[in-house]
């Protein structure tokens, strides 16, 4: 299931979109090698030059929309920065340089109307203020979090800047800075703690993440401890971070 992401306009109702997420480090993207036909992406762009450049050589056209960060990095807003637009019609390359750091990339057959785009003024993707109410916490703050890659359901979104993504060797650590992250959703536990052999190896803490896979709603994020003699994972919570 692809992310959902809400177009915020002035005196328009919010607009669904599904989206293809794509972040990258890479300063040079091609577009015809990253991006499918069938989908509407956004670009998350994680290098610290200031711009970057996207090649449209030999790819279908597109609207491009810009955003920039909001100034509450845990609301989930992005600010509408403008608009181009990507139509091929020359066989020579095809080069747009933008100092964005997110991109959203529209099928010029699916393309925001004009009325849209002169109201438009942020995407709301996802709001992170557990995360929020947890670094402003003086007993857990300064802790990071750590998690298995490829072992989280589709529609999670999550903060690089905070999670370490780690092999299983490294996430049965018991570690002081860093907290094993789990998601908790209305069909379990991911990962199954019971997938992760020798986990349960002493006391530690561990991190639950409520969201729903349905709705794509984040309630918070709870604290557990495991204990010294603990064989399996008991509901001893010690603390909640709400997402609001």
């Amino acid at each position: 299931m692809k992310p959902l992401i809400q177009l915020i306009s002035k005196e328009i109702e919010p607009i669904s979109i599904d989206v293809s997420v794509k972040s990258t480090f890479e300063n040079y993207i091609r577009i015809h090698e990253e991006v499918s036909n069938d989908s509407i992406y956004l670009i998350q762009i994680n290098h610290s030059n200031l711009t970057t450049i996207l090649d449209f050589t030999n790819s279908n056209d597109f609207q491009i929309l810009y955003f920039e960060d909001s100034d509450d990095l845990f609301d989930g807003c992005r600010i509408f920065n403008g608009v181009s637009y990507a139509v091929n019609k020359t066989l020579g390359n095809f080069l747009i340089q933008t100092q964005s750091k997110w991109i959203l990339l529209i099928q010029l057959d699916k393309a925001l109307k004009k009325e849209t785009l002169n109201k438009l003024e942020k995407i709301q993707l996802y709001k992170t203020y557990w995360m929020k109410n947890f670094i402003q916490n003086p007993q857990f703050g300064k802790k990071r979090f750590k998690r298995i890659a490829n072992n989280f359901p589709d529609k999670v979104e999550l903060d690089d800047t905070y999670v370490d993504l780690v092999d299983i060797e490294d996430f049965i650590k018991i570690e002081d800075e860093r907290i094993p992250l789990f998601i908790g959703t209305q069909f379990g536990i991911y990962p199954h703690f019971e997938d992760i052999p020798n986990f349960f190896n002493g006391k530690k803490l561990v991190a639950i993440l409520g969201k729903s896979l349905l709705s794509g709603v984040v309630s918070g994020l709870s604290l557990y401890e495991i204990g010294e003699n603990d064989k399996e994972f008991s509901h001893d919570k010690i603390a909640v971070f709400y997402n609001d």
